[in-house]
């Protein structure tokens, strides 16, 4: 049954299928309306009045990744390897689920730009290095905000290299083991320390075993920032952030 449409007027409200309200703002003839959607302020001219009446329009300006992100183009996206990025910087930022099992993002959060995925899209591929890691450690230390200004793509062994890990309740950092007797779950008053799993030393004293380590792991540091900036894998920047960085 055709939809009657001599009551089409400007400012009429209309229920979309899946992204709200949506205002007529412009109503020239049956194959050219122009809608406002009241939650987002995006305008989408050159509809079919029938399709505004039955909510058929989508609003691309709409929250649809965990309520945060939205797409910003009606292009079909979602093969893309920029967009499988963007999505997954948003769950990892923004995602209950998510934070249930990696509790280090929960207070990490998306850049207002970066939530419309079409600027991020051509932020990545102006930026993006064939398996290479997005991340926004390296450049920032500390930093918390995926930002165009903080964030750049690097190896993956970097990538897991420079998370910041909490030693244990003893005050060991986390290359510093308590020793324990042999046989039991005793400790026996010594110190292990280990960087990527070499061992390095043993010591009675912990401060001794946390400073070893950091001098280590600074020492490797440097020498993977004159590596890697020599073959051209990391950038000068990056690798001057690498050699600065401070070993907590």
């Amino acid at each position: 049954m055709a939809l009657p449409l001599n009551d089409f007027h400007i400012g009429d409200i209309y229920k979309s299928r899946s992204h709200g309200d949506m205002e007529v703002i412009s109503n020239e003839n049956s194959r050219n309306v122009g809608v406002r959607f009241l939650n987002t302020g995006n305008t989408v001219y050159g509809l079919q009045r029938g399709n505004v009446k039955r909510g058929c329009v989508k609003d691309v300006f709409a929250p649809t990744i965990e309520g945060v992100g939205y797409l910003g183009t009606d292009r079909k996206v979602h093969h893309l390897p920029a967009y499988h990025c963007w999505k997954h910087m948003i769950v990892r930022c923004y995602s209950n689920n998510y934070h249930s099992t990696r509790g280090t993002y929960h207070d990490c959060s998306v850049d207002e730009p970066w939530k419309n995925f079409t600027i991020f899209e051509k932020w990545y591929e102006d930026n993006h290095i064939e398996g290479y890691h997005l991340d926004k450690d390296l450049l920032v230390q500390g930093n918390r905000k995926y930002s165009e200004a903080t964030c750049c793509f690097i190896p993956p062994y970097l990538n897991s290299l420079i998370v910041e890990r909490e030693g244990d309740s003893h005050g060991c950092q986390v290359g510093v083991t308590r020793r324990k007797k042999k046989g039991t779950d005793m400790y026996n008053g010594l110190y292990n320390v280990s960087y990527s799993g070499v061992y390095l030393h043993r010591t009675k004293s912990l401060e001794e075993a946390n400073l070893l380590y950091k001098e280590f792991k600074e020492l490797h540091f440097d020498l993977l920032a004159d590596k890697y900036e020599e073959l051209n894998i990391i950038t000068t920047k990056q690798a001057e952030c690498l050699r600065k960085r401070i070993i907590k």
